[in-house]
């Protein structure tokens, strides 16, 4: 387990034991100390509960501060444009339908107009996604 089978690339760490493996995730994750000898304190019935609480905190903390960076302003104006579209394509299939001739050039111009909207949509989607 000490050389890897990417060729010259080294592991960094090797456990022999999940406690072991839980032990040098917690150490190099940059807690506060007080945590970790409170932790070590528990732990000494060698059941592990204390620790498997504390990665239970820890990944709890990943999962808040990962829903705070799930907003952009690429997705909120790709949402505002994308509703946008929406009003201007139903404005014009239901023109069409009611059928006045001599303005279907208007239209076709805001079935058009609603597809160019869509498409900077979806741009700004992308660029959300992408960052």
């Amino acid at each position: 387990m000490s050389s890897s089978a990417g060729g010259g690339n080294d592991v960094d760490f090797v456990a022999k034991s999940i406690e072991e493996a839980v032990d040098i995730v917690l150490k190099h994750t940059g807690r506060p100390q007080g945590v970790e000898d409170s932790a070590k304190d528990e732990a000494g019935g060698g059941d592990g509960t204390a620790v498997l609480q504390e990665i239970l905190s820890f990944l709890r903390m990943i999962d808040r501060r990962s829903r705070a960076e799930d907003f952009s302003l690429a997705r909120m104006v790709g949402a505002f444009v994308q509703l946008l579209a929406l009003v201007v394509l139903t404005m014009a299939i239901f023109g069409v339908i009611k059928g006045d001739e001599e303005l279907l050039g208007v239209q076709l111009v805001r079935l058009l107009f609603g597809i160019f909207l869509q498409l900077i949509a979806l741009t700004f989607f992308l660029i959300s996604s992408r960052k």
